[in-house]
């Protein structure tokens, strides 16, 4: 395991030493550019919020071949590599819900090199066919007995106990990593609230509706 440091470059060494972990486990699983940062953004009707997310392609390796945004329109598939993203808002939650996230966007990341569709509705509904079936390889099992979210399907897939076993190290290893994070999506959501609403009491209709739409989209891949 590499020195901790109490810096934003050092939370990234710890979540790349996370995935390198995950990596080895699974060989298949792609290299990827590791960034974090909120997990909530906000639009005119709704608050979304995301625990992670992995994107194909979404970075550009080597020096640019263009000046400006025209470095941006090479698509070459040799120089192009994915971006996994991990919310501050996750890292609040401690290292089992960090871990286990990673995880998560590891099955999608699994998904996109094998070619395979594991997600619908516009990347929001996580299917069981395939997402189930890919997330129970990295350790990640579908809650028994527990029903399909309308919105996200079975998105919610939790660590499983031999995981926690085999994962030891590095969840000890995250937990003495994790001294940064951001405040959590509730805190977060409630300052939104108490900033647009000043007088309004966390229970209002309005603010209740904010937390199940975010509930709804953090785990969205």
């Amino acid at each position: 395991m590499t020195a901790i440091e109490t810096t934003g470059s050092g939370l990234i060494a710890a979540l790349e030493q996370t995935w390198a972990d995950i990596r080895r486990r699974t060989p298949q699983l792609p290299d990827v550019v590791v960034v974090t940062g909120t997990g909530l953004s906000s639009g005119a009707v709704h608050i979304d919020a995301k625990w992670g997310h992995f994107g194909a392609d979404h970075w550009v390796e080597g020096r640019p071949t263009e000046e400006g945004q025209g470095a941006a329109l090479d698509l070459s598939a040799t120089r192009r590599k994915p971006e996994l993203f991990i919310a501050g808002e996750c890292l609040a939650e401690g290292p089992r819900q960090t871990l286990q996230t990673m995880l998560h966007e590891a099955v999608h990341a699994l998904a996109h090199a094998r070619g395979v569709k594991d997600t619908s509705r516009a990347g929001k509904y996580h299917n069981k066919r395939e997402f189930v079936a890919l997330a129970g390889e990295l350790g990640l099992a579908w809650p028994q007995g527990q029903r399909p979210h309308p919105v996200i399907g079975f998105s919610d897939v939790q660590l499983t106990q031999p995981t926690l076993a085999d994962y030891a190290d590095t969840l000890a290893y995250l937990g003495a990593a994790i001294r940064l994070y951001r405040d959590t999506f509730r805190r977060e959501l409630d300052k939104r609230m108490d900033t647009k609403h000043p007088s309004a009491s966390p229970s209002t209709e309005a603010h209740e509706l904010a937390l199940r739409q975010f509930v709804e989209n953090r785990n969205a891949p």
